[in-house]
């Protein structure tokens, strides 16, 4: 194990193989985990270059290792931390709103609430209660362009508190999450996805066998060229048990579809598509 002894310094990395947003904020959640390392001030696809502040020893193996469970690489096979000086930083200076509405106070005026030892602890749920099932949400998530898209937000989905699962699925443009509905739901999760710089849109879950539930998704259709071929994706469609109406834009390349939930998926309705020649996304 090769170490680096340092005293809150900044360090530059070298690091082939990132080329978008997504690229850096996977090396950027990945280096945040490495022992030594206090923060990632910047992540550069352009240059290749991700810089880091560091205190106390800094294993620059247990580095390349982070680097590389991003799916990139260390130019050069090896971590070097070269020593970069960074610019002095500009204090915030925080001025109270003159309309009194913003949530800004004084220190002094925050007051700090105790717990009394007297009071009785309420539980979160009631003795003999059984515990909420795990919920499922599907959202289509717009902006991603590569593995590194999925993986950032596989990962900020995942660290919600009560979620339990997340897979994104980047040919349909689709996330899937389990979760503790008692303590996350769809709203957060959906704003989690936003903060990673992508657009989710919920989509509606299946409903109960026999509630007449009716479905609706609008899909991206690539690779239409004339009338017939809107016809073909239209009657290709309409072929599908558990659609009820798949209205075809060739100008927009648009595809309107209202369907039972259970009995046929947004997964069902893409893959006729591209079984009919073309290919479909979940627009957003």
């Amino acid at each position: 194990m090769e170490t680096m002894k340092t005293n809150n310094e900044a360090f530059r990395i070298s690091i082939d193989g990132m080329h978008c947003g997504a690229c850096e904020k996977l090396v950027t959640m990945n280096l945040t985990g490495v022992d030594g390392v206090e923060s990632v001030v910047a992540a550069d696809a352009t240059a290749g270059t991700a810089t880091i502040m560091a205190s106390g020893d800094v294993d620059t193996e247990a580095v390349a290792a982070a680097i590389r469970a991003a799916g990139f690489e260390p130019t050069g096979g090896s971590v070097t931390l070269e020593p970069v000086e960074l610019p002095e930083p500009v204090a915030d200076v925080v001025e109270a709103c003159e309309t009194g509405t913003c949530p800004v106070m004084p220190e002094d005026d925050v007051v700090e609430e105790t717990i009394s030892a007297e009071e009785p602890v309420v539980a979160a749920t009631a003795p003999g209660a059984v515990a909420p099932d795990t919920a499922e949400s599907v959202m289509a998530v717009g902006g991603m362009t590569c593995a590194s898209c999925v993986a950032v937000v596989e990962k900020t989905v995942s660290k919600l508190p009560g979620v339990t699962g997340a897979t994104v699925n980047l040919a349909t443009e689709r996330l899937t999450a389990t979760y503790d509905p008692a303590v996350a739901d769809v709203a957060a999760i959906a704003a989690a996805v936003k903060s990673a710089g992508y657009e989710p849109m919920p989509l509606e879950a299946a409903a109960p066998a026999g509630s007449g539930s009716v479905g609706k998704v609008t899909l991206a259709v690539m690779g239409m060229t004339c009338a017939s071929c809107s016809a073909v994706v239209e009657k290709t469609l309409g072929k599908l048990a558990g659609v009820t109406t798949a209205s075809v834009n060739l100008a927009n390349e648009t595809a309107a579809i209202e369907f039972d939930p259970t009995v046929v998926g947004v997964d069902d309705l893409i893959g006729a598509i591209k079984g009919a020649g073309y290919d479909a996304i979940v627009k957003v």
